[in-house]
Protein backbone atom coordinates (compact mmCIF):
# COMPACT_ATOMS: atom_id res chain seq x y z
CA UNK A 1 0.00 0.00 0.00
CA UNK A 2 2.83 2.39 0.33
CA UNK A 3 4.25 1.88 -2.58
CA UNK A 4 1.01 2.57 -4.29
CA UNK A 5 0.71 5.62 -2.64
CA UNK A 6 4.26 6.48 -2.21
CA UNK A 7 3.79 7.64 1.32
CA UNK A 8 5.09 5.58 3.94
CA UNK A 9 3.47 5.17 7.25
CA UNK A 10 4.64 7.48 10.18
CA UNK A 11 4.89 6.44 13.95
CA UNK A 12 1.49 8.07 14.13
CA UNK A 13 -0.48 5.50 12.56
CA UNK A 14 1.31 2.68 14.47
CA UNK A 15 -0.26 5.06 17.94
CA UNK A 16 -2.54 3.11 20.41
CA UNK A 17 -4.59 6.74 21.10
CA UNK A 18 -7.92 5.75 22.63
CA UNK A 19 -11.01 7.50 21.34
CA UNK A 20 -12.11 10.60 23.71
CA UNK A 21 -15.82 9.54 23.35
CA UNK A 22 -16.26 7.30 25.83
CA UNK A 23 -19.58 4.46 26.75
CA UNK A 24 -20.57 3.62 29.72
CA UNK A 25 -19.24 0.13 28.99
CA UNK A 26 -15.69 1.31 28.19
CA UNK A 27 -15.36 3.27 31.60
CA UNK A 28 -16.85 0.63 33.62
CA UNK A 29 -14.50 -1.74 32.06
CA UNK A 30 -11.22 0.47 33.80
CA UNK A 31 -13.20 1.04 37.23
CA UNK A 32 -14.55 -1.86 38.07
CA UNK A 33 -13.04 -4.83 35.91
CA UNK A 34 -14.05 -8.31 35.91
CA UNK A 35 -10.54 -9.55 36.79
CA UNK A 36 -10.34 -7.60 39.97
CA UNK A 37 -12.39 -8.71 43.29
CA UNK A 38 -12.20 -5.43 45.28
CA UNK A 39 -11.15 -2.71 42.77
CA UNK A 40 -10.48 0.73 43.95
CA UNK A 41 -12.88 2.73 41.97
CA UNK A 42 -12.74 5.93 43.57
CA UNK A 43 -8.70 5.76 42.74
CA UNK A 44 -9.37 4.85 39.43
CA UNK A 45 -11.70 7.18 38.81
CA UNK A 46 -8.84 10.11 39.48
CA UNK A 47 -6.53 8.44 37.17
CA UNK A 48 -8.52 8.22 34.54
CA UNK A 49 -8.97 11.69 34.84
CA UNK A 50 -5.41 12.63 34.80
CA UNK A 51 -4.05 10.18 32.42
CA UNK A 52 -6.80 8.61 30.52
CA UNK A 53 -9.15 8.08 28.83
CA UNK A 54 -8.52 4.14 29.24
CA UNK A 55 -8.97 2.20 25.89
CA UNK A 56 -11.65 -0.56 25.07
CA UNK A 57 -10.11 -3.15 26.91
CA UNK A 58 -9.99 -1.06 29.89
CA UNK A 59 -6.57 -0.21 30.31
CA UNK A 60 -4.34 2.99 31.05
CA UNK A 61 -1.75 3.38 27.73
CA UNK A 62 1.27 4.69 28.68
CA UNK A 63 5.02 4.43 26.49
CA UNK A 64 6.04 4.78 23.15
CA UNK A 65 2.97 5.59 21.59
CA UNK A 66 0.64 3.92 24.08
CA UNK A 67 1.84 0.65 23.36
CA UNK A 68 2.31 0.08 27.29
CA UNK A 69 -0.77 -1.58 28.97
CA UNK A 70 -0.55 -0.74 32.58
CA UNK A 71 -0.77 -3.07 34.93
CA UNK A 72 -3.19 -3.07 38.52
CA UNK A 73 0.04 -3.17 40.66
CA UNK A 74 1.44 -0.07 38.02
CA UNK A 75 -2.42 1.71 38.45
CA UNK A 76 -1.94 1.32 42.52
CA UNK A 77 1.12 2.62 42.80
CA UNK A 78 0.25 5.54 40.30
CA UNK A 79 -3.01 6.36 42.69
CA UNK A 80 -0.91 6.44 45.63
CA UNK A 81 1.51 8.86 44.27
CA UNK A 82 -1.14 10.94 42.66
CA UNK A 83 -3.25 11.04 45.62
CA UNK A 84 0.00 12.38 47.91
CA UNK A 85 1.07 15.28 44.95
CA UNK A 86 -2.77 16.13 45.09
CA UNK A 87 -2.57 16.32 49.46
CA UNK A 88 0.97 18.18 48.66
CA UNK A 89 -0.56 20.80 46.50
CA UNK A 90 -3.68 21.59 48.79
CA UNK A 91 -1.66 21.59 51.93
CA UNK A 92 -0.19 25.25 52.64
CA UNK A 93 2.52 24.12 55.09
CA UNK A 94 5.93 24.61 55.43
CA UNK A 95 7.92 21.85 53.49
CA UNK A 96 9.78 20.55 56.69
CA UNK A 97 6.00 19.66 58.22
CA UNK A 98 4.58 18.36 54.63
CA UNK A 99 6.02 15.04 54.99
CA UNK A 100 4.66 14.30 58.59
CA UNK A 101 0.89 15.24 57.45
CA UNK A 102 0.65 13.92 54.52
CA UNK A 103 1.91 10.55 56.01
CA UNK A 104 -0.85 10.84 58.08
CA UNK A 105 -3.56 12.13 55.45
CA UNK A 106 -3.05 9.76 53.07
CA UNK A 107 -4.20 6.32 54.63
CA UNK A 108 -7.71 8.24 54.52
CA UNK A 109 -7.69 9.47 51.52
CA UNK A 110 -6.76 6.17 49.71
CA UNK A 111 -9.51 4.42 51.80
CA UNK A 112 -12.46 6.47 50.17
CA UNK A 113 -14.64 4.06 48.59
CA UNK A 114 -16.79 4.05 45.85
CA UNK A 115 -19.01 1.61 44.00
CA UNK A 116 -20.69 1.77 40.43
CA UNK A 117 -23.96 3.28 41.38
CA UNK A 118 -21.86 6.10 43.44
CA UNK A 119 -20.27 6.62 39.84
CA UNK A 120 -24.08 6.71 38.10
CA UNK A 121 -25.09 9.61 40.39
CA UNK A 122 -21.73 11.60 39.96
CA UNK A 123 -22.37 11.69 36.25
CA UNK A 124 -26.15 12.07 35.81
CA UNK A 125 -25.76 15.90 34.90
CA UNK A 126 -23.35 14.50 32.06
CA UNK A 127 -25.08 15.45 28.83
CA UNK A 128 -24.82 12.52 26.08
CA UNK A 129 -24.33 13.02 22.15
CA UNK A 130 -27.24 11.76 19.67
CA UNK A 131 -25.30 8.51 19.57
CA UNK A 132 -24.83 8.00 23.31
CA UNK A 133 -21.28 8.82 24.05
CA UNK A 134 -20.00 10.97 26.44
CA UNK A 135 -16.92 13.58 25.75
CA UNK A 136 -13.76 12.48 27.88
CA UNK A 137 -13.91 16.33 28.46
CA UNK A 138 -17.07 16.53 30.67
CA UNK A 139 -16.28 13.44 32.38
CA UNK A 140 -12.83 14.53 33.20
CA UNK A 141 -14.04 17.90 34.77
CA UNK A 142 -16.36 16.27 37.14
CA UNK A 143 -13.83 13.66 37.62
CA UNK A 144 -11.20 16.89 38.94
CA UNK A 145 -13.86 18.45 40.83
CA UNK A 146 -15.02 15.48 42.97
CA UNK A 147 -11.13 14.33 43.58
CA UNK A 148 -10.22 17.82 45.12
CA UNK A 149 -13.42 18.01 47.07
CA UNK A 150 -12.96 14.26 48.80
CA UNK A 151 -9.02 15.22 49.38
CA UNK A 152 -10.28 19.10 50.69
CA UNK A 153 -12.82 16.76 53.27
CA UNK A 154 -10.15 14.38 54.51
CA UNK A 155 -8.32 17.47 55.30
CA UNK A 156 -10.39 19.98 57.06
CA UNK A 157 -11.69 16.32 59.00
CA UNK A 158 -8.04 16.68 60.59
CA UNK A 159 -8.40 19.77 61.60
CA UNK A 160 -11.11 19.60 63.81
CA UNK A 161 -11.06 17.81 67.33
CA UNK A 162 -12.93 14.86 67.68
CA UNK A 163 -16.02 14.45 69.18
CA UNK A 164 -16.17 12.72 72.58
CA UNK A 165 -19.25 10.70 72.87
CA UNK A 166 -20.88 9.27 76.54
CA UNK A 167 -17.97 7.75 77.26
CA UNK A 168 -15.42 9.85 75.59
CA UNK A 169 -14.03 10.86 79.39
CA UNK A 170 -10.20 9.23 79.51
CA UNK A 171 -11.38 7.44 82.92
CA UNK A 172 -9.31 4.86 84.45
CA UNK A 173 -10.37 1.74 83.96
CA UNK A 174 -9.32 -2.24 86.11
CA UNK A 175 -7.62 -3.63 82.59
CA UNK A 176 -5.86 0.23 82.00
CA UNK A 177 -4.91 0.07 85.64
CA UNK A 178 -3.00 -3.30 85.79
CA UNK A 179 -1.46 -3.12 82.28
CA UNK A 180 0.17 0.73 83.42
CA UNK A 181 1.39 -0.83 87.20
CA UNK A 182 4.99 -0.45 86.22
CA UNK A 183 4.23 3.38 85.16
CA UNK A 184 3.63 3.89 88.57
CA UNK A 185 6.95 2.11 90.40
CA UNK A 186 9.12 4.64 91.99
CA UNK A 187 12.57 2.28 91.15
CA UNK A 188 12.67 0.93 87.41
CA UNK A 189 15.22 -1.37 85.90
CA UNK A 190 16.86 -0.09 82.61
CA UNK A 191 14.77 -2.15 80.40
CA UNK A 192 11.48 -0.68 81.90
CA UNK A 193 12.61 2.77 81.83
CA UNK A 194 12.40 2.12 78.08
CA UNK A 195 8.87 0.62 78.25
CA UNK A 196 7.45 3.63 80.82
CA UNK A 197 8.24 5.98 78.44
CA UNK A 198 7.24 4.46 75.35
CA UNK A 199 4.01 3.80 76.96
CA UNK A 200 4.08 7.83 78.16
CA UNK A 201 4.83 8.90 74.31
CA UNK A 202 1.30 6.64 72.81
CA UNK A 203 -0.74 8.07 75.78
CA UNK A 204 0.39 11.90 75.86
CA UNK A 205 2.32 12.95 73.52
CA UNK A 206 -0.59 14.28 71.01
CA UNK A 207 -2.50 15.73 74.25
CA UNK A 208 1.00 18.32 74.53
CA UNK A 209 1.95 18.75 70.90
CA UNK A 210 0.63 19.37 67.52
CA UNK A 211 1.03 16.75 64.62
CA UNK A 212 3.91 18.86 63.31
CA UNK A 213 5.62 19.06 66.38
CA UNK A 214 5.46 15.08 66.82
CA UNK A 215 8.73 14.55 65.48
CA UNK A 216 10.72 16.90 68.51
CA UNK A 217 11.63 13.68 70.71
CA UNK A 218 13.86 15.06 72.74
CA UNK A 219 11.25 17.39 73.76
CA UNK A 220 8.38 15.18 74.03
CA UNK A 221 10.40 12.81 76.00
CA UNK A 222 11.08 15.15 78.41
CA UNK A 223 7.36 17.01 78.68
CA UNK A 224 5.61 13.78 79.16
CA UNK A 225 7.41 13.15 82.27
CA UNK A 226 5.44 16.16 83.68
CA UNK A 227 1.40 14.75 82.62
CA UNK A 228 -0.40 13.69 85.72
CA UNK A 229 -1.54 10.07 85.90
CA UNK A 230 -4.72 8.83 85.08
CA UNK A 231 -6.67 8.55 89.10
CA UNK A 232 -8.06 5.54 90.73
CA UNK A 233 -10.74 3.20 89.26
CA UNK A 234 -13.19 4.78 91.50
CA UNK A 235 -12.15 7.78 90.36
CA UNK A 236 -14.81 10.00 88.03
CA UNK A 237 -13.47 13.28 87.60
CA UNK A 238 -12.66 14.77 84.34
CA UNK A 239 -9.58 16.28 84.78
CA UNK A 240 -8.53 16.65 81.62
CA UNK A 241 -10.97 19.41 80.40
CA UNK A 242 -8.46 22.10 80.35
CA UNK A 243 -6.39 19.91 77.40
CA UNK A 244 -10.09 19.07 75.31
CA UNK A 245 -10.55 23.24 75.86
CA UNK A 246 -13.93 21.90 77.14
CA UNK A 247 -15.56 20.28 80.25
CA UNK A 248 -18.09 17.46 80.00
CA UNK A 249 -20.01 17.98 83.35
CA UNK A 250 -21.35 14.01 84.71
CA UNK A 251 -23.49 13.51 87.42
CA UNK A 252 -20.62 13.47 89.94
CA UNK A 253 -19.19 17.05 87.62
CA UNK A 254 -22.38 18.62 89.03
CA UNK A 255 -22.62 17.19 92.53
CA UNK A 256 -19.45 19.10 93.14
CA UNK A 257 -20.30 21.83 91.48
CA UNK A 258 -23.11 22.31 93.35
CA UNK A 259 -21.12 22.36 96.36
CA UNK A 260 -18.60 24.69 95.11
CA UNK A 261 -21.07 27.32 94.29
CA UNK A 262 -21.76 30.50 96.26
Amino acid sequence: MARETGKLPSAADFAHTPSKKITWERLMAFLNPSRLEHPQIAQRLALFAMYGPSDDEGFLRAGYLGRHKLADFEVDRMARECYEAELIKLLNRPKDILTVIVAELLPKALDFQYKEKDVEELFACITRDPEGFMHFSDLQRVITTDFHRRLTSVIDSSKSPAKPGNDGLPFQSAQASRLTAVCRKKKLLPNQEFEVLSSKLHRGATLIASLEEQNMSASLSANVQLIRRLGPTHDRWDRYCAVRQGAVLTTHNRRLAKLKAP
